[in-house]
């Protein structure tokens, strides 16, 4: 059972929504014919949040390369922990981790002790756990950094890959393999130019149990992963519906004009956003 269930556990749904999920959960349970399973949705208004780490899979590419990939299991490892610690702290919903991605949601939950969130307080708890989770990857990331410039050279790599370019190789591809390990032993520092980008959006989205996958689904969901592939590095974009919920809110916010020759993929209307500075 996908680990995002979990909300149910935590009184997270109201009345007959719970309800309805939790029967659905419990009977999803005791299928067993892998079939795809459609059920019902329900219409919420939510925050909708999706992360993605920019410049990590070169990392994860070179560290691949010279037998190195155990380091970016490692800190998936950390990042995913902490992401999901942040986003239960907040009140949000993991939906799931796509590769580097991340995919969460907030509002519509009786997550505060009886007190029921609104849309404006879900999208609140995004911003909220938006800032949270830049601030954190800023530490994870700088504690990798350290760790991987501290350790030895690169060179120690080179009688690995030796050994599996020993049958069938000619010299001339191990002395090539030989100079760009030095090459990379020469600039570590610049891999690790990647940061972490996220998009915002607030609307209404059908949420749904999709085999044993509680997800949400709609526009609303797409514009938000279209914002985050929008953001730059370390950037944390929000559309225009979520900024009208926060608003007074005295977050620091910076106006972004969306050029016609660069537009939002399928959403050519939206003309600006903004920036969480």
């Amino acid at each position: 059972m996908s680990h995002n269930i979990d909300v149910l556990n935590q009184g997270g749904f109201l009345g007959s929504e719970k309800l309805f999920f939790q029967t659905s959960v419990q009977n999803l349970a005791q299928n067993s014919d892998n079939q795809l399973i459609l059920t019902e949705t329900y219409k919420l208004p939510i925050t909708i949040v999706f992360w993605d780490i920019s410049g990590f899979s070169r990392l994860a590419r070179t560290l691949y390369e010279i037998d190195q990939e155990q380091i970016v299991l490692e800190f998936l490892e950390k990042y995913y922990n902490i992401a999901r610690q942040i986003i239960t702290k907040n009140y949000g919903v993991w939906d799931k981790a796509i590769g580097d991605g991340i995919m969460s949601w907030f509002g519509s939950f009786d997550n505060r002790q009886g007190k029921v969130e609104s849309a404006d307080e879900g999208a609140l708890d995004a911003i909220n756990a938006a800032i949270e989770l830049r601030n954190s990857f800023k530490s994870m990331k700088e504690e990798l950094k350290n760790e991987w410039l501290g350790r030895p050279s690169l060179q120690e790599n080179q009688s690995r890959i030796r050994v599996k370019k020993r049958i069938g190789v000619e010299i001339s591809q191990s002395i090539r393999e030989n100079n760009r390990i030095n090459k990379l032993a020469q600039n570590k520092a610049s891999l690790f130019d990647f940061d972490l980008k996220c998009g915002i959006n607030t609307g209404p989205a059908r949420v749904c149990l999709i085999y044993n996958q509680l997800t949400a689904v709609g526009n609303n969901v797409n514009i938000a992963s279209r914002l985050q592939e929008f953001a730059k590095k370390d950037q944390i974009v929000i559309s225009c519906a979520t900024e009208r919920k926060i608003r007074d809110k005295h977050f620091m916010l910076r106006k972004i004009d969306i050029d016609s020759k660069n537009p939002l993929k399928s959403f050519e209307d939206i003309l600006c956003c903004y920036e969480i500075i």
